[in-house]
């Protein structure tokens, strides 16, 4: 190895493979799977589903009231 080279874990948390010292997540996750929302470090797929269960939910009457974390039926 060259000399001043650092060396990449194959394994490592979200946020090291959000920085780049890691290449995957134990699950597999790369960083082009991997997003910032909200300054939190989540997965683009976790974060379509939980688009579209929020969408449905709207759909079947459920809005979300303003200041509080509930979903209220009007």
């Amino acid at each position: 190895m060259a000399p001043n080279t650092t060396r990449k874990r194959t394994v490592g948390t979200k946020a090291c493979v959000w920085h780049g010292t890691a290449v995957k997540t134990s699950g597999g996750l790369t960083r082009k799977d991997l997003m910032k929302h909200k300054g939190r470090i989540i997965s683009r797929k976790k974060h379509a589903l939980g688009k579209k269960a929020f969408k449905n939910l709207v759909k079947a009457g459920y809005k979300p009231k303003k200041g509080t974390f509930k979903l209220f039926k009007k």
